[in-house]
Parts: structure tokens; C-alpha cells; sequence
């Protein structure tokens, strides 16, 4: 049960950020609630032994685990529409 209550934990620390797509800023190509929202990310990763990167202009990261010539990949966006009326939401 504990591990189920971290992920919740760490899963509500990434969905709070408002990672709508913003002007653009150096370091933070999507804007900066997007790049705040990676950094945690990859933070987390690393918190469960990931070794991560980030590109230094801020366009993507990535966490990686184990070692080898062959890798499994998944890949995803952090960003999402903006929120609209919260009263619609169930």
C-alpha cells in the first residue's frame, strides 16, 4: 500500500502544474510551467534510480534505467489543454 500511496503522491505533484503551452522563454522553449513540470518529472525519475538528462535548451529529457545495447522506448508530452470551466469536469 505504501508504494501505491507515493505514486498517488508524485502523480498529484505533476497533474498540479498548469503545463499548458506558453511563450517561449530561453531555457523554457514551451514556456516556463512546462519546463518546471519536466524538471519535477525527471526529479522523480531520479528519486527511483533513473539516470536522467535534460537538453540544456529545454525541448526534452529522459530517464533511463539498466544498461545494453538495446533499448525499450516510450515516449510522451508533459504539456495539456488548457483546463476550462472546472464546473464541467465530473
Amino acid at each position: 500500500m505504501k508504494i501505491k500511496e507515493e505514486f498517488i503522491k508524485d502523480l498529484k505533484e505533476l497533474i498540479a502544474y498548469p503545463s499548458v503551452k506558453s511563450e517561449g522563454e530561453e531555457g523554457a522553449p514551451f514556456g516556463r510551467p512546462i519546463q518546471e513540470c519536466l524538471e519535477a518529472t525527471l526529479n522523480q525519475a531520479s528519486s527511483y534510480g533513473f539516470k536522467t538528462y535534460i537538453d540544456p535548451e529545454g525541448y526534452y529529457g529522459y530517464a533511463e534505467l539498466g544498461e545494453g545495447d538495446d533499448y525499450f522506448a516510450v515516449l510522451g508530452h508533459l504539456d495539456v489543454v488548457p483546463v476550462g470551466d472546472l464546473n464541467l469536469w465530473k
